[in-house]
């Protein structure tokens, strides 16, 4: 799997490149160092991340797989490693969207329910197929899924190893808008410029550490930072407002 990224008027755009179905080859899909790299980048105000070509991500290859848990402790400790670079994702101190095209599948589906929005064609197949070759899903799925989907349908989606389109996921709550074809790209990117704009980095990466607090901290904790990242931003627009 190789990963492609660059910034693109202050967007940044990560692109899972294995064509055709851009299969995972190992659950470490991207270097931890290089996506820390990339996050801090003090341009960037929001991400999009996608497949090459017609496909999102298909889930994970199952022969390169199938030979790396023949060691079972160091293919639990790539998966741990994997499972660090999903919760980067989800704990991103930018908004993002996984622009979905085509099979999102499995691992693919995990790495799209990370993210902050789900944008799809409606083409694009989602599912776990996982059940169907009696295996769950291990990226995880099951964790993250539950933050999007209510427990009825997470259940249907796992234990069924059903395909859904994409108005069938956006009916379940799965995505958050469909587009025809390759739109999907461009209105992701379209998007978070109008969700960011004329909003400095500072605070975008503010709001979305106080976001992410509520899950991680207590809630007294949460709302004490909460307070005093509220008196910094206030502060810092007094001092502008006296320097103009």
């Amino acid at each position: 799997m190789q990963i492609n990224s660059f910034i693109r008027d202050e967007i940044g755009i990560i692109e899972l490149d294995n064509p055709p179905y851009n299969q995972l080859t190992s659950p470490i899909f991207i270097n931890q160092d290089k996506l820390d790299t990339f996050l801090s980048n003090d341009v960037l105000k929001g991400i999009v991340i996608k497949g090459s070509g017609r496909n999102f991500c298909a889930g994970a290859d199952r022969e390169s797989i199938a030979q790396q848990i023949q060691n079972p402790d160091d293919f639990e400790n790539l998966l741990n490693q994997g499972k660090q670079i999903i919760k980067s994702v989800q704990m991103c101190p930018v908004p993002v969207v996984a622009a979905v095209q085509g099979s999102c599948l499995g691992a693919g589906l995990e790495i799209a329910l990370a993210c902050h929005f789900i944008f799809a064609s409606k083409n694009a197949m989602f599912g776990f197929p996982e059940s169907g070759i009696q295996l769950m899903p291990g990226f995880g799925g099951s964790v993250f899924g539950t933050g999007r989907l209510s427990r009825k349908n997470m259940i249907k989606l796992i234990l069924s190893a059903e395909l859904i389109n994409g108005e069938g996921a956006l009916k379940i709550g799965l995505v958050d808008r469909i587009f025809t074809g390759s739109q999907v790209i461009d209105e992701s990117i379209n998007y978070l410029k109008s969700l960011t704009a004329n909003k400095p980095v500072h605070l975008i990466r503010t709001i979305m550490q106080s976001i992410h607090n509520s899950e991680i901290l207590s809630r007294d904790e949460a709302l004490k930072i909460e307070t005093e990242n509220f008196i910094k931003l206030a502060r810092r627009l007094d001092t502008l407002k006296i320097s103009q």
